[in-house]
C-alpha cells in the first residue's frame, strides 16, 4: 500500500511534515506567522470568484510586505505628554519630535525607548521577504519654569504696549528745595498665610498684604506731602516675597506657610510695585528704585527688578538699581545711605557683626564716604524698630507690616507693631523728618 502523500503548505507549497503533537497547517513557524496574518486580514464575507485568467499570463511585480495597521497613541495629562507608536519607521527621538511637531521651547524629553522587530510576507514568486519595523515610546515634560518666564515677558509686553510713550509729571510742582523722600516697606512677605485661629494674632494672606502695603505707601506720602521733593527713593524687596521657589520655601529651602502659588504671588507683587511707582511719579517726583534682596526672596527679587527695568525702559522719570549685590548704596549732596537686608549682620560665628557695616561702607564707597556728612545704614529682617549709633553713623532697623505666622507664634515672636516708615532727607541738612504708618494692634483681622 502506497503511503499517503503529505499535504502541501498553503504558503510555500512544501510538504507539511508529520507533526509530533497537534496538527499544523503550515510547514514551518515562519509560514505559520504569515498564514495567521493573512487569515486575520481576510474579510468576513466570502470573496467573489475572480474572472478567468487570460491565456497569456502577464508577470506581476514583486510585492512588498504588507504594512501592519499602525495605532498611534498620544496622551497629554497636565505637564506630561506620552507618545506610543507600536509599528513605525521612526528610529530616533529627532524623527519622533518632527513627527509629533513637539515645540522644544515648551517640552523636554526625559525618556525615549526604541524596539525593533521584523515583519515577513510572501511575494508573488513564493519568496518570503521581511521588513524591519520599530516600536517607539517617549515621555515629554513641560518646562514649567520656562513657560512661566515667557508668560511674564508677554504680560510685560502687553502692559507696556498699553502705556503712553512719555510719562509727564502732570501734578508735580517745579519748585525744588533739595529734598528727597525715602519710602520702604521691608518684610511685607507677600504670599505669607497667617490664620488668626492658629496664631492668635491677625489674619494675613496675599490680598490683605497688597492692601496693607498700598495703604501704608499712600499714608506715608500724604503725611510728608508738604515738602517739595527733587526725587523719591523707593526701597523695594527686603523679603517682599515670602517664598522663592515652587516648593514654597525660602531661597535656602526653609518651608513657609503660603497663600497661593508662587507664579501668582510674583505677578501680584510686580503689578503692585508698578502701581506704587506710577503713583509716586505722577503725584510726587521722579523715582529711583533700589531692589534689595532678602533671605526669603533672593532670586524672586532679582526677577522683579528685571521686570521693572523692562517695564520702565522708556521712562525718563524712573531708574532701577537691580544689581545682584547684597548691599546697595545711595548718595546725594552730603547724604550717604547703605541698604542691606540684615540677615548677614547677626552676631555669631561665621557671620559679620552689625558693627562691621560702617567699615564695609567706608571701604566699598570711599569717595561717597568722604563727601558725606550724614551716613546711615538701613536694614530689615528683624521685624522691629531699633536705632543704633556709633561714631556718628546711625544704623536703623526698620519695622514690618506683616503679622506673626504659625512658626513665629509658636516660638513667641509676637506682638511687634506692624508699621512702615518714610524718611525726609535734605541734601545739606541730612535727616529732617520721619513719616509713620502703624496698623492698630490686636489679635483681629484689621483688613476685614
Amino acid at each position: 500500500m502506497e503511503p499517503k502523500p503529505k499535504k502541501p503548505c498553503p504558503i510555500c507549497g512544501k510538504p507539511i511534515p508529520k507533526p509530533r503533537g497537534k496538527p499544523t497547517r503550515t510547514c514551518s513557524f515562519e509560514c505559520g506567522m504569515i498564514f495567521r496574518e493573512r487569515n486575520r486580514s481576510k474579510p468576513a464575507t466570502k470573496p467573489q470568484k475572480s474572472p478567468p485568467k487570460p491565456s497569456t499570463p502577464t508577470p506581476k511585480p514583486a510585492s512588498t510586505p504588507p504594512a501592519p495597521e499602525v495605532t498611534e497613541e498620544q496622551i497629554i495629562a497636565g505637564d506630561t505628554w506620552t507618545v506610543n507608536i507600536p509599528a513605525t519607521k521612526i528610529q530616533t527621538i529627532e524623527q519622533l519630535i518632527a513627527h509629533c511637531k513637539v515645540d522644544l521651547n515648551v517640552w523636554d524629553y526625559p525618556s525615549f525607548s526604541l524596539k525593533a522587530w521584523n515583519m515577513g510576507a510572501k511575494d508573488n514568486d513564493g519568496k518570503i521577504i521581511t521588513e524591519q519595523l520599530f516600536s517607539v515610546s517617549a515621555v515629554f515634560k513641560r518646562k514649567v519654569a520656562v513657560c512661566a518666564v515667557r508668560e511674564e515677558i508677554e504680560a510685560l509686553k502687553r502692559a507696556s504696549a498699553a502705556l503712553p510713550l512719555k510719562r509727564p509729571l502732570a501734578t508735580v510742582k517745579q519748585a525744588r528745595g533739595g529734598y528727597r523722600l525715602e519710602v520702604g516697606f521691608p518684610d511685607a512677605h507677600l504670599g505669607k498665610y497667617c490664620w488668626a485661629s492658629e496664631t492668635g494674632w491677625e489674619n494675613y494672606d496675599l490680598g490683605t498684604a497688597v492692601e496693607v502695603v498700598e495703604t501704608a505707601v499712600e499714608s506715608l506720602v500724604a503725611r510728608s506731602a508738604h515738602y517739595a521733593y527733587d526725587r523719591v527713593l523707593l526701597v523695594a524687596g527686603n523679603d517682599l516675597l515670602n517664598s522663592d521657589n515652587l516648593a514654597g520655601g525660602t531661597t535656602s529651602g526653609t518651608p513657609q506657610s503660603n497663600d497661593g502659588r508662587w507664579h501668582k504671588v510674583y505677578k501680584t507683587a510686580r503689578e503692585m510695585l508698578c502701581r506704587i511707582v506710577d503713583r509716586l511719579v505722577q503725584h510726587v517726583a521722579p523715582v529711583d528704585v533700589v531692589m534689595m534682596p532678602g533671605n526669603h526672596d533672593h532670586l524672586g527679587n532679582f526677577g522683579l527688578g528685571d521686570s521693572l527695568t523692562c517695564f520702565y525702559n522708556r521712562s525718563k522719570h524712573v531708574t532701577i538699581d537691580n544689581a545682584p549685590t547684597l548691599r546697595k548704596y545711595y548718595g546725594f549732596g552730603k547724604v550717604l545711605l547703605m541698604f542691606t537686608h540684615g540677615d548677614k549682620g547677626n552676631k555669631g560665628a561665621g557671620r559679620m557683626k552689625r558693627q562691621s557695616y560702617r567699615t564695609i561702607m567706608s571701604v566699598e564707597r570711599p569717595e561717597m564716604w568722604g563727601k558725606a556728612w550724614w551716613r546711615e545704614i538701613h536694614t530689615g529682617h528683624r521685624h522691629q524698630v531699633a536705632l543704633e549709633e556709633d561714631c556718628g553713623i546711625r544704623h536703623r532697623i526698620l519695622p514690618s507690616l506683616s503679622p506673626a505666622d504659625a512658626w513665629h507664634s509658636e516660638n513667641g515672636f509676637v506682638g511687634n507693631l506692624r508699621s512702615a516708615e518714610a524718611y525726609i532727607w535734605h541734601e545739606i541738612e541730612g535727616h529732617v523728618g520721619t513719616a509713620l504708618y502703624t496698623l492698630p494692634p490686636g489679635n483681629r483681622d484689621v483688613a476685614a
